[in-house]
């Protein structure tokens, strides 16, 4: 409403057909990144360390492939995509000239959450991706926001600067973590946190055997990586297919 008043409908108009794709194409990025925490949960429990780092990388390559392929399909069919939201001249030529910021922001802002919500959560570090999410949005993208949309016509370049500013700090933020994490130790913690939470038989031995030490690689680990590419590479296809029904059927 307030962005209505200060800028506009046809600013509104086209922020909000901006965002539903943004969240669209995001739900990928959430996907991968609730899959690498799964993924490197388990080479965790297993004490495998080639495993983990082979997630690790898995993750980033994940996001960086579906991200620029979104990103290049968005900038492609932009005069497509508005025209199914509206057919108002002024909405569609505002998103056409505007949407190379989503395009643009989209790599930067699916590595983050495929970092945060897949890896850190996988190591446990749930409240550092809390107050990094805190500090990073709340103490620098809304401010942002708030400073471009009241004091500026900006319009829809301020959203994106405050985006580019929250996704950047925070990518950064993570990435600081991660250099400083230590493997051994998370391997350790993780071990720990498997010894206390696995019951004990009538003498008092955890259930679990196994030994978490090892730093061997298995079958299934080898395994898991082809499978993930085998099922995105399957997703994606589905979703060309369905686009380009869609566009037949325009």
């Amino acid at each position: 409403t307030l962005l209505s008043q200060l800028h506009g409908a046809i600013v509104l108009s086209t922020v909000l057909i901006q965002m539903q794709v943004v969240m669209l194409v995001w739900s990928v990025a959430a996907g991968v990144a609730y899959a690498a925490s799964t993924t490197i949960g388990k080479a965790l429990s297993e004490g495998d360390n080639a495993a983990v780092k082979r997630h690790v990388k898995l993750t980033v390559l994940n996001s960086l492939a579906e991200s620029c392929l979104f990103a290049g399909l968005i900038f492609i069919l932009r005069d497509e995509i508005a025209r199914w939201f509206t057919d108002e001249t002024e909405v569609v030529d505002m998103f056409v000239s505007t949407v190379w910021m989503t395009c643009l922001h989209m790599p930067l802002d699916h590595v983050q959450t495929g970092l945060s919500r897949g890896v850190l959560i996988a190591f446990g570090d749930q409240v550092f991706v809390a107050v990094s999410m805190l500090v990073t949005c709340y103490g620098v993208g809304c401010p942002i926001l708030l400073a471009t949309t009241f004091l500026t016509t900006w319009h829809i370049y301020g959203l994106y600067i405050a985006f580019f500013a929250f996704s950047l700090l925070n990518l950064v933020a993570i990435g600081a973590k991660l250099c400083r994490s230590d493997l051994g130790e998370e391997l350790e913690k993780c071990r720990e946190r498997l010894l206390n939470e696995t019951p004990e038989s009538e003498e008092g031995m955890p259930l679990i055997s196994r030994d978490l030490s090892r730093d061997t690689d298995h079958e299934n680990s080898r395994d898991e990586p082809r499978k993930v590419l085998i099922v995105f590479s399957a997703a994606v296809l589905i979703f060309l297919l369905l686009l380009f029904i869609s566009l037949k059927e325009f």
